[in-house]
């Protein structure tokens, strides 16, 4: 692809797009530069005959029932074998040809219609499986959506520019977007597809999240502990300095035409939050559905994702006096059955929500201790129709936790008490509902990534649950003591199976 104005270097891209997302109008203004509509003659797509296998009017192809033989006759052809889904439908045809093939079908399912998903680094991981599967593109890919134009056109520029990218150190988004468009109509259908191209980019192409394999994962902490000369400071803080830059992005990119917020700042909702600046953005928050004289749906909490399950934990404050009740309103509603906490809030009054002894009522619930169990010093069970797992050895005035042993042992807690049902919901809060609990979620999740895949980039893992919850991880004791427990997750002869 020539050249054009529009060209960015990739050590200017991070910047490049900080400064045009000050300006809200920019991207939306380039992107209406870009030609729409049909731009070559469509005889062939607007023949009587073939006009019950366009799913939509004016954007041609993408399978329908009535042209799935044909679908498969492409495939054939062109000797496919990578298929990528971008889109929720399940729309599968059938092979009855005598000679058989291997066509491996990748689906994503997290992209709503007409917009992007949440999350740059959930899509870049899927594509990294594709292209792992594939890495020199010996066959074509067939790729399709619902319309095949918007979420297509988003996935097939992503693809084009990292190439770009790593050859050239440069991406021309607007040329490769005009390009494609002049092969099908209006490949990247809306402005905030365009805008979350550049965002691919800057996170793909600058901050190169390198994926580390569990046989690797200590060599590269060394090389990441040691110090820069010129700038004297060690690989991991530059690496850390680099996800908050980014992070800063993100944040200033946000969309600010819809408040991702507005329900936890409603005026009867906000005396519910402990912290102004810590809230539950509308997408993820967990709704109370146990009815309740008085009181609404509203609860501080978000859903937070495991590697494999979208939904497995409930992230959420240390309860305020007023809002104990609601706390059990969702342990009920969401068949809760582990609390996590990272304080001994038993010797607080103040938003009490399990008794030490006895029971505790928290009209309409009543609350019976049955049992209590020390396992080594390090945190409390509580055995009950609710378990609740109290870890005891993170003081509150440190960053981070002291000792990397200790909290793998409080990890294996949690899934061990997981693993029967993968649907189990966790509750985990401390009182901002953000600085402890998010680091046992990463962890839990980069562990669960690195068991089943073989490999993680933290980097990655922790652009994507700030997605969620931005707070996460505030501060480089944390991040570094993610590095020092991978570490020794790798080398406590856990045994890795991809599944």
């Amino acid at each position: 692809m020539k050249d054009l104005p529009h060209a960015i270097a990739l050590s200017q891209l991070q910047g490049y797009l900080m400064s045009k997302s000050a300006d809200e109008l920019y991207l939306d203004l380039e992107f209406k530069k870009i030609p729409y509509g049909i731009q070559h003659p469509a005889t062939s797509a607007t023949a009587p005959v073939n006009a019950g296998k366009n799913r939509y009017k004016d954007m041609y192809a993408c399978p329908t029932e009535a042209m799935m033989d044909d679908f498969w006759r492409m495939i054939w052809q062109y000797d496919v074998s990578t298929v990528v889904m971008v889109t929720n439908l399940v729309e599968m045809g059938k092979d009855k040809q005598s000679v058989s093939r291997v066509v491996t079908h990748f689906h994503y399912t997290a992209w709503p219609d007409k917009d992007v998903p949440t999350s740059t680094s959930s899509l870049l991981h899927f594509w990294r499986r594709i292209r792992a599967h594939d890495p020199d593109k010996k066959q074509p890919w067939v790729v399709h959506c619902s319309a095949g134009v918007g979420r297509t056109g988003t996935f097939i520029a992503m693809d084009i520019l990292i190439d770009e990218g790593q050859a050239r150190q440069t991406v021309d988004i607007y040329a490769c977007v005009t390009k494609l468009r002049q092969q099908r109509v209006n490949m990247v259908q809306t402005a905030g597809q365009y805008k979350y191209l550049h965002r691919l980019m800057v996170e793909y192409l600058t901050l190169r999240s390198q994926f580390v394999s569990n046989n690797e994962f200590a060599n590269y902490q060394n090389t990441l502990l040691q110090v820069d000369q010129k700038l004297n400071k060690t690989g991991l803080f530059l690496q850390y300095e680099t996800e908050a830059s980014y992070h800063t992005l993100e944040l200033a990119g946000a969309n600010i035409k819809d408040d991702p917020y507005s329900v936890a700042t409603m005026p009867e909702n906000a005396k519910k939050n402990r912290f102004d600046a810590i809230l539950p953005n509308n997408q993820y928050r967990a709704m109370l559905t146990v009815p309740e004289d008085g009181r609404n749906d509203y609860i501080n909490a978000v859903y937070m994702p495991s590697y494999k399950v979208d939904s497995k934990y409930i992230l959420t404050q240390k309860p305020l006096s007023d809002t104990v009740v609601d706390c059990w309103r969702l342990i009920e509603a969401r068949d809760i059955g582990l609390v996590v906490t990272f304080t001994d809030e038993g010797n607080e009054q103040n938003g009490r929500m399990f008794p030490t002894t006895g029971s505790l009522t928290v009209c309409p619930f009543n609350i019976m201790f049955i049992t209590e169990h020390h396992e080594e010093d390090n945190f409390v069970s509580r055995e009950r129709t609710v378990t609740q797992l109290l870890y005891q050895k993170w003081p509150r005035r440190q960053m981070a936790p002291p000792n990397v042993g200790e909290f793998l042992m409080l990890m294996d807690a949690v899934e061990n008490r997981t693993q029967s049902s993968a649907a189990l919901i966790q509750c985990l809060y401390v009182p901002d509902g953000t600085t402890r609990s998010g680091l046992l979620l990463v962890l839990l999740y980069a562990t669960e990534c690195m068991s089943k895949d073989g490999e993680v980039s933290m980097p990655m893992v922790i652009r994507h649950l700030r997605t969620r919850r931005p707070q996460l991880i505030p501060n480089f004791e944390q991040y570094r003591f993610c590095y020092s427990l991978m570490t020794q997750y790798v080398e406590s002869n856990v045994t890795y199976a991809n599944t």
